[in-house]
């Protein structure tokens, strides 16, 4: 729309030196790299320089014009941050209620969530950890008796080692390995097991760096054009449709980190 807008000031008026403005509340970049970004209050700033610097030369129906339009931005101005400033209090007041509130909002999203998790509940070699709507966590059960639970900042469950499906709201389902926060040399000490597996774990070809979650693994499950135009019904079959290509990549990984003693307990 900015680009159209521009072509059609280009076109009308080639004559002149042009500046195109993009107006925000709140500094939002425009789509189109010729636009400047001029915010509310700097609008409202340069009308109240304006009538302070030059009112008294002004005509009565200039200033009388730019004072109508100065208290007018300032009302906007004011009335948009004494909302913002409310919606705060608010979701500061009642954030467990609200959190909750979003991650069962009806939609495909939550429907891809609760049967990725009544699936991995019924899987009798995995154990399921922390969850939410766009983050299913997981991990084997063999997996889980070797590895350290000496995390930091994660899940409740302390884990160090995850994978996750990550059920994305455009609608996309990709999974996941993770190494969390968490003791480095036992965090090291994972990422150069999965590094001797470089044709199972790619991303081990790049540096480790002391961030906290390194991703290991990331293979798309199912794209966003799959889920285009489909039912609940046809969702539900979509996903139960991906189970055993699932349980084949996690088997694979499973074995690869069995191979594997940690000494660093």
């Amino acid at each position: 729309v900015l680009t159209k807008y521009k072509q059609i000031i280009e076109t009308k008026y080639p004559e002149y030196s042009k500046i195109f403005l993009f107006l925000t509340i709140d500094g939002t970049p425009p789509t189109d790299d010729d636009y400047l970004v001029i915010t509310y209050d700097e609008i409202v700033q340069l009308l109240k320089s304006i009538l302070e610097s030059k009112g008294g030369s002004m005509t009565n129906e200039v200033r009388y014009l730019i004072e109508n339009f100065y208290k007018s931005m300032k009302g906007r101005l004011l009335d948009e941050s004494e909302l913002k400033k409310q919606s705060q209090q608010i979701y500061k007041e009642h954030k467990e209620a609200l959190d909750y509130i979003f991650d069962n909002k009806p939609d495909d999203q939550l429907l891809v969530k609760n049967e990725l998790i009544e699936w991995i509940k019924t899987e009798p070699n995995w154990n399921l950890d922390d969850s939410s709507k766009r983050l299913i966590r997981f991990i084997p059960k063999q997996l889980d008796s070797i590895i350290p639970k000496k995390g930091e900042g994660w899940t409740k469950s302390k884990r160090m080692l995850l994978f996750e499906l990550q059920n994305e709201k455009k609608p996309e389902l990709n999974l996941m390995l993770y190494i969390g926060p968490g003791p480095q040399p036992i965090r090291e000490s994972l990422y150069m097991h999965a590094k001797e597996y470089s044709r199972i774990f790619p991303e081990t070809r790049t540096e480790f760096k002391t961030k906290k979650w390194f991703n290991l693994y990331r293979k798309t499950i199912i794209k966003e054009s799959d889920f285009k135009d489909l039912t609940d019904e046809e969702i539900i079959d979509l996903i139960e449709s991906k189970h055993d290509h699932i349980r084949v990549i996690v088997a694979e990984i499973t074995d690869a980190f069995l191979k594997y003693t940690f000494n660093d307990r």
